[in-house]
């Protein structure tokens, strides 16, 4: 008896765990859709701690091999973030697979989330190779990258069209070879002089379809095809964004900023609408970088803050100016 009220008094405080875990996710299902063979096919389900105790992830497992998880942080503070990676391992399994990856906390007591993996390998449409990265790249280069497309069965198939959510890139599509069951295309994707600094993560769609039969309508399809880029400016500043004070008025203060770029340049003027500031240049490093000498006065100025930006102006093709906001915090 005393066994059965144990148990009856645990089950409810059991099922509250299982929630507070749930609770930290925002999804727990995913689809790829259909993907190729080769393609490279990853879902992060994120996760945060919400509560004032610490989390701890014991481990992560999966029902089917078609999917490998993996935990990016396993002990997570509060109010901090991971992330359960789930891979879907195309170049190994073909047609329709699921997966349900279970992830198991231990701290601050023991609890499970299941999450679900769903999707379509075909085995006859390959990438090679299966994502398009470009890698870490400078704003306004517009690096291309080239993937070769394949597919065995059916010589009707192909792909009628390419398109991108994401504005920066723009595809080229050549068909190499048609016949005897094999079509072999060539994509090459470009990033555009467009694309803004920052971590771009995105997908191609292509849009294939193929002849069933000689009465039978075409099939169509969507196949997509990842990419990244990492793109950095072409012209920097350090610190991003320069903090003064707090200044009393009449007070001045000097402070020096970097302006750096991967080529040669010259800064051809320095803009601002405030007569408080002043600025010297000085190059270094064969014209790579340049050193700012900032300078504010707080002539007839009042208690509180003062906003401004900098405009520095240079003779770079590509980037020819950046903006430096500066925050002057005056008091009494």
């Amino acid at each position: 008896m005393i066994l059965i009220m144990m148990i009856v008094l645990a089950a409810p405080r059991m099922v509250v765990a299982q929630n507070w875990a749930s609770k930290m996710f925002a999804e727990n299902t995913h689809d790829f859709g259909v993907v190729a063979r080769g393609a490279k096919a990853e879902f992060r389900f994120q996760f945060e701690n919400k509560y004032k105790e610490p989390v701890h992830v014991h481990s992560v497992t999966t029902s089917c091999k078609c999917t490998s998880p993996s935990v990016t942080k396993d002990w997570i503070n509060t109010h901090e973030k991971s992330d359960i990676v789930c891979k879907f391992n195309t170049e190994s399994f073909t047609g329709q697979r699921s997966a349900d990856v279970t992830v198991r906390f231990d701290k601050p007591y023991w609890a499970e989330v299941k999450l679900r993996i769903t999707g379509v390998i075909r085995g006859d449409i390959f990438f090679e190779p299966g994502i398009i990265e470009f890698g870490q790249v400078e704003q306004s280069s517009a690096p291309a990258k080239t993937v070769r497309v394949s597919h065995q069965g059916n010589s009707s198939w192909k792909i009628s069209d390419v398109k991108s959510t994401c504005p920066f890139v723009k595809v080229q599509l050549k068909e190499l070879f048609r016949g005897q069951g094999v079509v072999n295309y060539e994509l090459t994707a470009q990033l555009t002089e467009a694309a803004e600094p920052g971590y771009v993560q995105n997908e191609l769609i292509l849009y294939v379809s193929q002849v069933q039969g000689r009465n039978s309508p075409s099939v169509n399809t969507r196949v997509p095809i990842a990419f990244t880029a990492n793109v950095t400016s072409a012209l920097e500043v350090s610190p991003s964004i320069v903090k003064i004070g707090p200044l009393k008025p009449e007070e001045s203060v000097k402070t020096k900023v970097v302006v750096k770029s991967k080529t040669p340049f010259a800064i051809t003027d320095i803009v601002c609408d405030d007569v408080n500031f002043s600025c010297k240049s000085n190059e270094t490093a064969g014209g790579r970088l340049h050193l700012l000498e900032l300078s504010y006065e707080a002539k007839d100025v009042v208690e509180g803050e003062v906003k401004n930006t900098i405009k520095i102006l240079t003779n770079l093709k590509n980037k020819s100016e950046i903006d430096l906001p500066v925050v002057v915090t005056i008091s009494k």
